[in-house]
């Protein structure tokens, strides 16, 4: 939707200030502005102007003494009421 609208254009770069590093903006119609990280292109965040709400990628990072790491996926499974 980014490159194939003439409502949406790019609002150019920014840094992410809690994550410390740049991301490429765009938004369209007065309706979404998107955040991308600029070097991998993966989303950083959204945010939706008529509900004024927005919304983040969260990254988790386990490394451990080796400089690899892995995350127990239990940590993952929804509890049974869900």
């Amino acid at each position: 939707w980014r490159r194939t609208t003439s409502s949406s254009y790019n609002t150019g770069d920014d840094v992410d200030s809690t994550a410390d590093r740049l991301v490429c903006g765009w938004t369209k119609a007065d309706f979404i502005d998107y955040y991308a990280d600029a070097e991998t292109n993966v989303p950083d965040s959204w945010y939706f102007h008529t509900m004024k709400a927005s919304f983040r990628v969260l990254n988790y990072t386990v490394t451990n003494e080796d400089g690899g790491g892995s995350i127990d996926a239990d940590l993952f499974e929804p509890p049974d009421y869900c």
